[in-house]
Formats: C-alpha cells, structure tokens, sequence
C-alpha cells in the first residue's frame, strides 16, 4: 500500500505541473492571442465539462483557467508535502547526532 502511495504521489508530482503548464499556455493562446481553441485535453472533454450555470466554467477560457489553478494548487501541494517529510526526515537525523554526539562527549570520556 505504501508503495502504491508514492508511486501515485510521484505520479502526481510530474503530471501536475505539465497539465497546469498546458493549459495556461493553451488559455493565453486563446484569450490574449485570439488563436482557435486546439482542445488539449480533448474536445468531448472539454464539452462534458462547460456548465452554463456554474460561472467559472461557463466557457473555453474559464474552464482552462480553472484547471490550470487546480492542478497548480495539486502541484504545490504535493511539493509542500514532500519538502515537509524532508524536513521531518533532517529533524530526526539532527536528534539521533545529537544524542550521538553527547553520548561521544559526556559519557565517552
């Protein structure tokens, strides 16, 4: 299970930023330099997902905004995650050091 767990939190961590990218890239092209939508995500996707009701995902552009924020809040996420196991993981070397350095000094002499 623990395996599973970083295999999907790896996966998230490469797939995330990539689609967040693409579809930024895709929503400037299409908002600021007024090219055709392209449908990077596929276009019955795209099609399933606009809801005339729901406001931010009323159009092309706002769907791809709204995607591109949600997967970079994934994507933030996931390394704010992994850079607070990092400091978890140094915490504890930092403590087993200094037991090991007052065992060293202390008791050793």
């Amino acid at each position: 299970m623990k395996i599973i767990k970083k295999i999907i939190s790896l996966a998230l961590m490469i797939a995330a930023p990539l689609i967040s990218g693409r579809a930024f890239i895709e929503y400037a092209n299409v908002s600021f330099l007024d090219k055709k939508p392209s449908y990077p995500f596929g276009k019955t996707l795209m099609h399933t997902l606009q809801v005339k009701d729901i406001s931010y995902l009323s159009s092309y552009q706002n769907e791809l905004l709204t995607i591109g924020v949600i997967f970079l809040i994934i994507a933030v996420i996931a390394y704010v995650s992994m850079m607070i196991r990092a400091l978890i993981n140094l915490i504890w070397l930092a403590v087993v050091l200094a037991v090991g350095y007052y065992i060293y000094n202390f008791i050793g002499k």
